[in-house]
């Protein structure tokens, strides 16, 4: 099997979609021998920005000298973006190396008349065999959804668990209320355990506060314990203060655009100050330095200056209030050109509410969905122009992501603002694009 073979076994396993259970990746982890069990594992999960701060404390802790493994989802580019170590991401011989593993022991559940696990389910696995192999002193692992189901859930003693702000998101399968979906995201949450939350919304903040009472987990709520104030906020970053119980920073610079990421970077403050006493201690300079260089791109993420592009992988409401807030708070332009593209199951009504109010211009597209993403249902770029038609614009329609930006950047003045959203794998593929292919697989 050589790496392309390997990225179409990870593939094959799309067919069995997602699946909201730890049954079979229990099963297939004690058959590798539950690498996740040696690993000190931060823990995020949220809506939006859990990305976001798993860079920003993945950063901090690089800065702090340590071997930090990173486990993020989906990727914009290349699949090895998805399972980092010291910022680089995981080589192709890595890869099939623990696939190599993986595949006698899927192969053995399915002899067994067992269910096979999900593509994410073996991704994740992968993601542990590999942090185990390379001894990482530390892990961030992001939740790929939910939380309480969801395949990285499986470990049992993490150092801490964080939980970003909730909003409405995948309500097919994680409810319809806040509180619902604030229960699925509590179901990392473990016994005796810290958490941080940034949730925001009420309804949300008490289930999560509630269940670590249930849990006897100590829990520190950013908004209420730990605050922020904005010193200056522009489109090459910003400068924070912070306060927490007995520690503040001041003058901190943030490296990511945009008002909604000050919570983040609060919450990432508290969560690594919150390691201090687990064994895990980072040092006030290396806070410093992490959310100073920290990088995520496709989130508010400024390409070209002439027009100024930015791509930003907002796609549902929640997310598109706050690049819209970004456009006109923080990101300088005479007229903005909306690139748009997004997935069927999106709330598409509630983006556009948000996101066409700063629109001068529309161009209309459709995200490219790879070959592990057939679950995934791209909106007819016929639908979203139809719908945005009806709402008073005249957008411009070209399907190929690629013609579609051309389309955008001849529409704008050298003063104007191209902002591409709705979508991380619309974003993906303009990034290809607009930053160039890098040498990597």
């Amino acid at each position: 099997m050589d790496y392309k073979e390997a990225l179409g076994y990870l593939a094959s396993f799309s067919r069995f979609g997602m699946k909201l259970d730890l049954g079979r990746m229990r099963g297939l982890m004690a058959r590798l021998g539950d690498p996740q069990d040696s690993l000190r594992i931060v823990h995020v999960a949220g809506t939006n920005g859990k990305g976001s701060t798993s860079a920003m404390m993945d950063s901090a802790l690089r800065a702090a000298g340590y071997h930090v493994g990173l486990y993020t989802s989906p990727h914009l580019e290349r699949f090895t973006e998805r399972i980092r170590v010291n910022g680089a991401e995981i080589a192709p011989t890595d890869v099939l190396r623990h696939l190599q593993v993986i595949r006698p022991a899927v192969d053995a559940m399915l002899a067994e008349g067992l269910e096979s696990p999900t593509e994410f389910e073996v991704i994740t696995a992968l993601a542990f065999l590999h942090f185990a192999a390379v001894r990482v002193d530390a892990v961030v692992l992001e939740v790929g959804l939910g939380g309480r189901f969801d395949a990285t859930n499986i470990i049992t003693r993490p150092l801490l668990s964080v939980i970003t702000h909730i909003h409405f998101d995948h309500t097919d399968r994680l409810g319809s209320t806040l509180a619902a979906i604030a229960g699925e995201k509590a179901g990392i949450i473990k016994e005796g355990r810290p958490v941080v939350t940034s949730a925001g919304e009420a309804e949300a903040e008490q289930v999560i506060a509630a269940v670590c009472r249930e849990r006897h987990s100590p829990l520190t709520v950013v908004g209420k314990d730990v605050t922020w104030q904005e010193r200056q906020s522009g489109p090459d970053g910003q400068m924070l203060d912070f306060f927490g119980p007995g520690w503040s920073y001041r003058s901190v610079p943030l490296a990511l655009i945009g008002r909604h990421q000050q919570a983040n970077a609060a919450t990432a403050a508290a969560a690594l100050q919150r390691l201090n006493p687990l064994g895990l201690p980072v040092p006030d300079s290396a806070i410093r330095q992490g959310l100073a260089e920290v990088r995520w791109p496709g989130r508010l993420e400024v390409v070209r200056r002439s027009p100024l592009v930015v791509l930003d992988g907002a796609h549902n409401p929640d997310g598109a209030r706050a690049a819209a807030a970004a456009v006109r708070d923080v990101l300088p332009h005479r007229k903005v050109v909306l690139l748009l593209g997004m997935l069927a199951d999106k709330p598409v009504e509630q983006v556009l509410d948000a996101l066409l109010p700063v629109a001068s211009r529309v161009v209309v597209t459709e995200p490219v969905l790879g070959a592990g993403q057939r679950h995934a249902t791209v909106r007819e770029a016929g639908d979203l122009a139809g719908r945005i038609a009806a709402r008073g614009f005249s957008p411009e329609v070209d399907r190929e992501p690629t013609q579609a930006l051309r389309r955008a950047l001849e529409a704008a003045e050298p003063e104007d603002l191209v902002l591409c959203t709705g979508s991380l794998y619309l974003v993906g593929a303009l990034r290809a694009e607009l930053v160039g292919k890098e040498e990597s697989p």
